[in-house]
């Protein structure tokens, strides 16, 4: 079942990066298209995660904190009035895979740990940068 899960893992990633390829290389991307990326991204990231939670991987509130990232991107873009990506924010979900990754090929107590610790930096990072993002579209608005 390890190997099944693992060629699912593989697969996921590889058509979401070669969806992103193609959107950019034919210049098809859209606001729309982005949030159905994010939402596509936050919800395997979060099943994944939560199946680690219930094996008993990683605490329940790990699984939050991605959630959590998500609905802020929904709703500060919502507030926004347009689609942005921070710095940091970009990658989040691309660190979220990484994640998932190494839980899969090495489980490990170490692992788990300095996933859980990953998953927390990079979430306080992708939040601070957000928000930094933000004030600075604003003060540029007000100038």
């Amino acid at each position: 079942m390890h190997v099944v899960s693992c060629v699912l893992f593989v697969f996921a990633v590889g058509t979401d990066l070669l969806d992103g390829y193609i959107a950019k290389k034919l210049e098809v991307t859209s606001r729309l298209g982005a949030y159905f990326d994010a939402t596509a991204d936050s919800l395997f990231v979060s099943s994944m995660l939560l199946v680690f939670v219930l094996e008993g991987l990683y605490q329940p509130w790990i699984v939050f904190l991605v959630v959590f990232v998500f609905v802020q991107f929904i709703l500060t873009n919502m507030y926004l009035k347009r689609t942005i990506y921070d710095p940091v924010g970009k990658y989040y979900g691309s660190l979220m895979y990484g994640g998932i990754g190494l839980t899969m090929l090495f489980q490990q107590q170490l692992t788990y740990s300095i996933v859980t610790i990953g998953v927390v930096v990079a979430t306080i990072a992708t939040l601070f940068s957000r928000l930094v993002y933000i004030l600075q579209l604003r003060g540029h608005k007000q100038n």
